[in-house]
């Protein structure tokens, strides 16, 4: 999929930003882990303008939390209903301070039928009010109906946050044999899943994976060739998502030098949640 900007000040990106595959838990797929052992990928961009006009018909149902719930976690879970999809191309996971949603972080996932589940890969202010909605994304990237939104607080500071992992490989500046990459880090203690993420160098958008925390590496796949690439990891509890690692870099080889085919800029995807 491509990624597409939803703000004139964006600039229109044609990268492959991949895919994440964890290793399979001996017990079977973790939640948010695919049985093939593929997490899916999200995306993230910080802070975006107020959403164009509306076009598409429906808004998908919120869910959880609960509106106006006080939560014990700075990290929170979203879940939302998208029932019945309908022309829709992309879901914009919305939050704000602000209920009028003059800017807010903005969170990409597929429009897949049925309930989904979302989680920022940042943490959020402690103790703090927020506005949350889905919105879905049609034709010409314009957004629609986003009347129905909920609200919840935030934990209270004072939680544990996990320390940063420690990068292992590959070391900061290698060139890669291939378009899909191992990455490797040390194991933080008491942690319950890792978030990774990676962006070509200097990016805006970035794509993210949440693994199990059972073994401290991931594969990076179908990674767009002769692109230098950032990638760091954190350590998430129930709280709070963990001090993040120095960003590493490695650079990926021409697509002919690796082997391995590479689509077309029209053809470029990265999986979302």
């Amino acid at each position: 999929m491509r990624i597409r900007p939803i703000a004139p000040t964006l600039i229109a990106l044609a990268v492959i930003l991949g895919t994440l595959v964890a290793p399979a838990a001996a017990q079977g797929p973790e939640p948010g882990v695919r049985g093939d052992s593929t997490t899916i990928v999200n995306l993230y961009l910080p802070l975006v303008s107020k959403p164009s006009p509306h076009a598409c018909a429906t808004q998908p149902s919120l869910l959880a939390p609960a509106n106006g719930a006080k939560l014990d976690t700075i990290a929170p879970h979203l879940r939302y209903d998208n029932g019945v999809v309908s022309g829709a191309q992309d879901v914009q996971v919305q939050i704000s301070t602000d209920p009028t949603f003059a800017t807010y972080g903005l969170g990409l996932q597929k429009p897949l039928p049925g309930l989904r589940d979302w989680q920022f890969p940042i943490n959020l202010d402690p103790s703090t009010m927020y506005y949350w909605r889905p919105v879905f994304v049609c034709a010409n990237n314009v957004v629609g109906p986003s009347t129905m939104y909920w609200s919840f607080t935030t934990a209270g500071p004072g939680g544990l946050l996990l320390p940063a992992p420690k990068l292992v490989a590959p070391i900061s500046g290698t060139l890669t044999s291939g378009l899909d990459v191992h990455v490797q880090w040390i194991d933080v203690v008491d942690n319950a899943a890792w978030l990774v993420r990676w962006r070509p160098a200097g990016n805006q958008w970035w794509a993210f994976g949440n693994a199990p925390g059972l073994d401290p590496d991931v594969t990076l796949m179908d990674l767009a060739p002769s692109t230098t690439w950032e990638w760091w990891v954190s350590a998430s509890n129930h709280y709070a998502i963990g001090e993040s690692s120095p960003m590493w870099r490695f650079t990926t080889p021409p697509a002919e030098a690796s082997g391995q085919a590479s689509e077309s800029a029209a053809g470029q995807r990265v999986m979302v949640r």
